[in-house]
């Protein structure tokens, strides 16, 4: 598996707090952020540049065949530090101070990696798609990637490592989001131990996906030579009902949008860069009942901190941590008299609304929801669905 990461880095805490609207939920997003980010805890706005960053270090425990890294940062002056940085964390990487904006620099950019056996590329415009899992947990996924190429010959095969929540909500006209995004009408078609194989309606050519190489390349050939391309949902493909395509939806989440996910909300919550992260000083109370802001604060029966009397940054349980943190924690201080509290995943919240955070929609209602898409009535089901959505309360 290749990394390829083409990427502009902008001057700024935020794109929600930039009021970039790239997609349709921008401003629920960036309403979002201002109240999970505007408090002085763990949360808290960090630079761009930084989160930028924080993303390239949780790629660096995937082990891959090749790196690119693309960049250009709209402050100059931070440039020559991203490049230096980039080159100590990848030594081997092929990086390049310019990235692409259009279907050609695409193509070019493209035809630097090794065409041999049309590799699977890790396709990442997006900067701020986080790794949470070990090199381990992509091989099984990669495998059933590639026995879908011979269950289903004819089929283009991707492979979706973000936003887990919506898309395991997504595959049948029982879940609460069938058809939510784009009428696009998913079924599940198989199963293995680690995925579901998910056929889609439409070409969801998503940049949170894993492609193949030739694929992307007949992605981004005969587009408009003037138009803007930054990523695949620009092209004139996108959406589109006569490109096959099968859709490999792991059983565990990969990555996670910094920002967190509009649809959900809470659960699975946004990320944060935990104090001392860039020195391997990382410190942990696990199971405290007070809030001690120089340290990451961890209790599965605790309140989030952006909620009024929070006590705690991640209700989890400590072996759930992001894998790319572990070995830059030194010091982790347990409350062993909460720490020998029997709990399980399944009498959790956050491991509930992980799964599903639409688990309060009965199953009438989401058939009723499936029919109303179907029936063009889009707008509408959607609006009632995102009344089952977590909203925050002060």
């Amino acid at each position: 598996m290749i990394l390829f990461f083409d990427t502009f880095i902008i001057n700024s805490q935020s794109m929600a707090d930039r009021g970039f609207n790239h997609d349709r939920f921008s401003k629920k997003r960036s309403k979002l952020s201002k109240i999970l980010r505007g408090k002085n805890n763990n949360y808290k706005y960090q630079e761009k540049i930084d989160i930028v960053k924080y993303t390239l270090i949780s790629y660096s425990k995937i082990i891959w065949d090749e790196i690119i890294i693309r960049f250009e940062c709209e402050d100059n002056s931070q440039t020559k530090d991203f490049f230096c940085f980039c080159k100590n964390l990848f030594p081997d990487a092929f990086i390049e101070n310019a990235r692409s904006n259009s279907a050609k620099k695409y193509i070019n950019a493209l035809k630097i990696i090794k065409n041999q056996n049309n590799p699977w590329i890790f396709f990442s415009p997006n900067n701020d798609q986080v790794n949470l899992v070990s090199n381990n947990e992509y091989i099984p996924v990669i495998k059933d990637a590639e026995l879908a190429e011979k269950k289903f010959p004819g089929y283009n095969v991707s492979i979706l490592y973000s936003h887990y929540p919506e898309a395991i909500n997504s595959y049948s006209i029982n879940k609460s989001l069938w058809g939510y995004y784009g009428r696009n009408f998913q079924k599940k078609i198989y199963e293995t131990k680690n995925t579901f194989f998910v056929l889609n309606s439409r070409l969801m050519c998503d940049s949170i996906k894993i492609f193949r190489l030739n694929f992307l390349l007949n992605l981004f050939e005969n587009q408009d030579e003037k138009k803007k391309i930054i990523r695949p949902e620009d092209t004139n493909n996108y959406l589109s009902n006569k490109i096959k395509e099968i859709q490999i939806v792991p059983k565990i989440e990969l990555c996670r949008h910094y920002d967190g996910y509009p649809l959900s909300f809470i659960d699975p919550p946004p990320l944060f860069i935990p104090p001392g992260f860039f020195q391997s000083k990382i410190k942990i109370k696990y199971m405290f009942d007070e809030y001690d802001k120089d340290f990451v604060n961890i209790n599965p029966t605790g309140k989030y901190i952006f909620f009024n009397k929070g006590n705690c940054d991640l209700t989890i349980f400590l072996d759930d941590i992001p894998f790319f943190w572990k070995d830059r924690i030194n010091n982790i201080i347990s409350n062993q008299r909460n720490h020998m509290i029997s709990l399980s995943k399944n009498e959790l919240v956050y491991y509930k609304n992980l799964v599903n955070p639409w688990n309060k929609i009965p199953l009438f209602i989401n058939l009723i929801l499936s029919l109303m898409r179907l029936l063009k009535l889009t707008r509408f089901a959607n609006k009632i669905c995102d009344l089952f959505t977590v909203n925050l309360k002060y």
